[in-house]
């Protein structure tokens, strides 16, 4: 099996998902050829294309570069289909986090729908949320339901921190990643400043947003510190592992890297209480993932009561292991060739 990768992970400094993904598959049966579908690539033959984020386009700045690289991104796709690839996406997002161009979503996503193969998903409910907001324009694709491996593998043994009692001392809620509007992280930091002490937030990440960072400028005081700038893996790591609870303010939030991160490193996860969320709460053990359904309507006592008593086991990540996930795909993507070839 030949399998072209987009992106492939070899550069992708911010989230090593992908190279723990593609090392995985390159671990099962078969002759694998792992490359990036770029430029350096173009001109090879692959039984799979695997793409993902394609929707990156709606982080342009401009209409121009949205709609150039909507485009660009179609005709490299296109080229593949047209010489016999099949396409498989995997749908992170079930829309782009920024909704600046609505037209150019539209088209681009029935663009794709008309080449697509399969497509992955990495819970049931994004599955169904998807299919419900394309108004089933992709239900003739055939998918797959893999979750987002954990990141054992590359962080090394979890802390075991998560495990211990938080007692006489104020509860360190973090959020960490890229500071973007959509995470609504100025809504938590207000809400911790509403309250009366017992819980401590800590910010830290890379700027995309500087309007959000202003807003987080201003919320900063004894409760709430921020953090601007990129964290390379042993300072991302040492944040994490000081902090009690990772805290999402993201109510559309479906997949997140982040969250696996926290299980992984055993920091408990504060988010809301969406479909998405709550399979993930149903699969690692409810006494990981505290579910809210509005921001403002939580207790801060309830909270640092949840976080006083701590979880009896670690979260249950079995299914989440690479291995398992690898396999799926190699599964999925064989399945889908045999299809061409029966």
């Amino acid at each position: 099996m030949r399998l072209l990768a987009w992106p492939a992970g070899d550069s992708d400094r911010a989230n090593p998902y992908l190279s723990l993904l593609y090392t995985g598959i390159v671990g099962q049966r078969g002759t694998w050829l792992v490359l990036d579908a770029n430029r350096r690539n173009i001109w090879r033959t692959a039984d799979i294309v695997h793409v993902h984020w394609p929707e990156d386009f709606a982080t342009r700045a401009s209409r121009v570069a949205a709609f150039s690289r909507a485009t660009s991104v179609l005709l490299v796709l296109y080229w593949f289909y047209v010489r016999g690839s099949k396409i498989v996406w995997t749908v992170h997002n079930i829309r782009p986090h920024e909704n600046r161009y609505p037209a150019l979503q539209r088209f681009f996503y029935w663009q794709l729908s008309r080449i697509v193969s399969g497509l992955v998903f990495l819970t049931k409910a994004s599955r169904s949320d998807f299919s419900n907001l394309q108004c089933q324009r992709f239900s003739h694709v055939p998918y797959a339901i893999v979750p987002h491996g954990t990141y054992d593998d590359a962080h090394g043994s979890r802390r075991k921190r998560g495990l211990v009692e938080v007692a006489d001392r104020a509860s360190i809620l973090g959020s960490f990643g890229q500071i973007r509007s959509y995470k609504n992280q100025h809504g938590i930091a207000r809400w911790v400043n509403s309250g009366d002490g017992t819980l401590l937030l800590r910010i830290a990440g890379e700027p995309v947003d500087q309007e959000v960072v202003d807003c987080l400028r201003r919320e900063e005081s004894s409760l709430v510190s921020v953090r601007t700038g990129w964290l390379d893996d042993e300072q991302l790591i040492s944040f994490v592992d000081e902090i009690d609870a990772l805290i999402i303010g993201d109510l559309s939030v479906r997949n997140s890297g982040t969250v696996i991160l926290a299980l992984s490193r055993n920091v408990r996860v504060i988010a809301p209480a969406n479909s998405s969320m709550k399979e993930m709460a149903d699969a690692v053990g409810e006494d990981w993932i505290f579910l809210y359904e509005d921001l403002d309507s939580i207790l801060q006592s309830e909270v640092s009561d949840w976080l006083a008593c701590p979880p009896l086991s670690e979260p249950d990540l079995t299914d989440f292991g690479w291995t398992n996930v690898a396999k799926a795909h190699v599964v999925f993507f064989e399945t889908l060739i045999q299809s061409c070839t029966s």
